[in-house]
């Protein structure tokens, strides 16, 4: 029995509407007054986005931004590559996330006309915005809008706050929004004329889409989806099948296929660097997605609300808007797949249109053509102007006026509060390494944007990969065994864990007490063969930020206090050789340790021996108790022997790092002497890292001097 088509195929001849005729000239006189309304939207767009375009800083999701900037900034170092680098997470500096189009062009711009990568970035976006809106107005044209009406509707998207505010932004978002619109016109033309041409736009816009960000290719999908399956309704009693199975094998799988191989390669790329394993997008799937139940969650949805109150439209106005397209014939089911296209994708990727509100700059255009299109169609109207034009057209200027409105009140105020110049942190990196080193950092996150604006290679160690994934980090640091790693930076919960700062300190070779602390809050370590010179140059940098221990001054014997007879008496049970000057912070203590009488040495701990003239070598052993290493709050210690001479420039004998991580090992260490005169050796031992002595504590259980060289002669670590 046949059966008529439900309301399902009502869809098919959605975008089948023709177009109002244009005067013999092109353009009506209604047409020409929503041009020139537009052309006024878009100066005054243009001269709100250019407020802080010089600024290096970048507001508005910052971290997203700074890695985008840090690609776009190796691109055009390393030149055009599907592995571009990203070098922030050590090496192999390869973690491609999207397909770089975004990237090259911003790269090449930036070498073209010798801007900087942020305002190359910020021209690339707002370039492809404006190449988007053309396609947007091709599409009002295809669902039946006059020019004028088109135009319009043009205007309130402009001034919508998430396309004010972020189509100036380095993100990828309006590169891939402007591809899925030229994608969605060539379906909508296929479907209307089945050339080939528009197949072939359709295939090319989908694949630069799908391949910059396929979470707005999806978007695109969406319409198109009920378009195709309206049009497998109608095709039921007759039709042509072939355009309807091209789309579906060409447009769907084609395009889903080089999405995934896409995403297989990245994933391939990522998987060679041991701390980028999180970023493999079967790690993200929870991320991306969320979980059923985060999805009907109502918070969820009221946390939605409020990012489409503040980055779209406000209540009111999306109210009354929407109320007068569904009340239109010709616009209710326009509207009604525009608010399902706008809620469908942040039904799918939940999480992430939580966690960024970025985002909705890929569906917020759907939501605006929903509550605008009833306008744009009241203006098309035959009739009188004061019945249709002029109450359509105040509509349109009092919901372009109250968009600009709300940008102005919220996220423009964002732009008005950023600082124009970066932290002085990143200036400062660049002053203590040179531009092929490579930086350490413990600071939380792996956020970009440190070594972005510093312009260095960085190892940004997450918190998560050091409490579940250690191994890996250990195997991160393996590779940069040929590069050059100068510093290292600690923030947050790093500088509540000594043992893995200690743990870097022997790994990098760095020099365990603090090359400065900026700000109060990173600790900055510099490798030991560098300190002196890092330090040198730190105190001659005048910056309130810093603040540079003060305990690793080098200590001249002659400003230690000169011991009591009473104080060597009281060492004597300990030592053979009697020191005659030191710093004893806790008073003598000799007590049996481990079946020997021993002299605690606990930092900050200086004690000055003379060296007999014909001396050649010191023995010294000395131990950090055993119980010591199970304090959560030992950190580590530092026990040095220098050799001064009449002079006063010292020699350094011995640098011992005793970390917490390589547990009990008692030093038993031979020494040997220069030749010189006037000898005086100088035992110094300092706190860990993060300057919390309390078990920061050694006991010298040996020291004497030999005359004779030791074909044992060691040295500490």
């Amino acid at each position: 029995m046949h059966r008529e088509p439900g309301d399902l195929s009502k869809l098919a001849d959605i975008d089948r509407r023709p177009p109002l005729e244009a005067s013999p000239s092109g353009l009506t006189t209604a047409d020409g007054v929503g041009l020139s309304f537009l052309i006024f939207t878009l100066v005054a767009w243009f001269l709100h986005v250019s407020v802080g375009w010089g600024n290096e800083t970048m507001t508005g999701h910052e971290f997203r931004q700074a890695q985008t900037a840090l690609s776009i900034q190796a691109v055009a170092r390393d030149g055009m590559r599907l592995d571009y680098s990203t070098p922030v997470l050590g090496k192999p500096w390869s973690i491609p996330m999207e397909f770089p189009l975004y990237q090259w062009g911003a790269a090449g711009w930036a070498t073209m006309t010798g801007s900087e990568v942020v305002q190359a970035g910020r021209f690339v976006s707002v370039f492809a915005f404006c190449l988007g809106l053309l396609a947007v107005g091709l599409i009002l044209r295809r669902v039946g809008l006059s020019w004028g009406a088109g135009f319009g509707v043009l205007a309130v998207l402009i001034a919508t706050p998430v396309y004010a505010f972020y189509s100036a932004a380095v993100l990828i978002e309006s590169t891939a929004w402007c591809a899925s619109a030229w994608f969605l016109w060539g379906v909508l033309s296929y479907r209307r004329s089945a050339a080939w041409g528009h197949l072939l736009l359709a295939v090319v816009a989908g694949a630069v889409a799908v391949l910059v960000k396929p979470t707005t290719w999806a978007v695109a999908c969406l319409p198109w989806a009920f378009l195709w399956l309206a049009d497998g309704v109608r095709l039921r009693t007759a039709g042509n099948w072939r355009p309807w199975l091209l789309q579906a094998g060409v447009l769907g799988a084609g395009l889903l296929a080089l999405g995934y191989g896409w995403v297989s390669y990245a994933d391939h790329v990522k998987a060679q660097n041991p701390v980028a394993h999180f970023l493999i997008s079967s790690e993200l799937t929870g991320f991306n997605f969320g979980t059923w139940g985060m999805k009907i969650d109502p918070s969820t949805w009221e946390l939605l609300a409020q990012h489409w109150h503040r980055d779209i439209v406000s209540p009111l106005v999306l109210a009354g808007g929407l109320l007068i397209s569904l009340v239109g014939r010709q616009t209710r089911m326009l509207a009604m797949l525009g608010v399902v296209a706008f809620g469908g994708i942040q039904l799918i990727f939940t999480n992430l249109y939580v966690a960024h509100d970025y985002y909705l700059y890929a569906n917020a255009a759907y939501l605006v053509v929903a509550f605008s299109i009833g306008l744009a169609f009241w203006w098309d109207r035959p009739g009188a102007v004061w019945q249709s034009k002029l109450p359509a057209g105040l509509g349109i200027v009092i919901l372009t006026a109250s968009q600009f409105h709300l940008y102005r009140s919220e996220l423009f105020q964002d732009i008005l509060e950023r600082p124009a110049q970066e932290s002085k942190l990143p200036g400062l990196i660049r002053e203590l390494t040179d531009p092929d080193d490579v930086i350490v950092g413990h600071m939380g996150d792996w956020n970009p944007w440190l070594a972005f604006h510093a312009q260095r290679r960085m190892l940004m160690i997450p918190d998560a990969q050091m409490f579940f994934h250690a191994a890996k980090v250990d195997q991160n640091i393996a590779l940069l065994a040929d590069e050059s790693v100068p510093l290292m930076l600690v923030e947050g919960e790093a500088s509540r864990q000594p043992r893995w700062v200690t743990q870097r300190i022997l790994q990098l070779d760095l020099h365990a007490v603090p090359l400065l602390v900026w700000n109060h809050a990173i600790t900055v370590f510099a490798r030991f063969d560098r300190y002196a010179e890092m330090a040198a140059r730190v105190r001659e940098i005048e910056l309130a930020e810093i603040s540079v221990p003060e305990d690793d001054r080098m200590v001249s014997p002659q400003l230690l206090p000169v011991l009591s007879a009473l104080v060597q008496e009281q060492i004597s049970p300990a030592l053979d050789v009697i020191p005659i000057a030191g710093n004893f912070p806790h008073g003598v203590i000799v007590a049996d340790i481990e079946g020997s009488k021993a002299l605690l040495v606990h930092a900050p701990t200086e004690l000055l021996f003379t060296v007999p003239a014909d001396s050649r070598s010191v023995t010294v052993s000395y131990v950090v108790p055993s119980n010591v290493y199970a304090e959560r709050d030992f950190d580590g210690l530092m026990v040095r022997f220098e050799l001064w001479d009449s002079t006063a420039r010292p020699v350094s004998l011995s640098r011992d790092w005793i970390s917490p991580e390589e547990g009990h090992a008692p030093r038993n260490l031979v020494l040997a002497l220069p030749e010189g005169d006037s000898r005086q050796l100088l035992l110094r031992v300092g706190a860990g890292p993060f300057n919390r002595p309390a078990f920061d504590q050694a006991w010298l259980k040996t020291l004497h001097f030999s005359a004779e060289d030791s074909a044992q002669t060691t040295s500490a670590k």
